[in-house]
């Protein structure tokens, strides 16, 4: 009989909302996943979980986030957004579970007018000018009662 290994039999945690975003944009995000989180929202914000993150191979371990961890994932679109590497990286996580799933998993929001590809225009989007930050919760805690 072989030894088991602990990390087979730990359970990776799962979220009501994934938050991408560039670090530019940290403030936002951080209001937001404040918001969420103390309405009892399981939120992946990644400085809720920076001793969870400390050590971890990145690109894996977020890959595995926003494609396999969250109820739904927001992208916080940008200019900022569209030219970083790790919302690159992020944001096709996201994509690829998008396109494998019928139900709306992307939720973006506009902060700016940038287009971001593999982001059709067709998406339906929240913008922070319009919607501002409580709108934005009040959709969120919405979509995750209706799905």
């Amino acid at each position: 009989m072989q030894a088991r290994d602990n990390k087979d039999s730990v359970a990776l945690p799962h979220y009501d909302v994934v938050i991408s975003f560039a670090g530019e944009d940290r403030q936002i995000a951080n209001e937001i996943a404040q918001k969420l989180r103390k309405e009892g929202t399981l939120v992946f914000y990644d400085d809720f979980e920076r001793a969870t993150l400390w050590g971890q191979d990145l690109y894996q371990y977020l890959s595995d986030i926003y494609k396999n961890r969250g109820k739904f994932c927001i992208l916080l679109v940008s200019r900022h957004y569209a030219r970083k590497r790790w919302t690159k990286v992020e944001c096709r996580a996201a994509q690829a579970r998008a396109f494998l799933q019928d139900e709306p998993y992307l939720l973006p929001v506009r902060i700016d007018e940038t287009e971001l590809p593999g982001l059709l225009p067709t998406v339906g989007y929240l913008s922070l000018d319009g919607d501002g930050v409580d709108g934005i919760v009040t959709a969120v805690r919405m979509k995750l009662t209706s799905y």
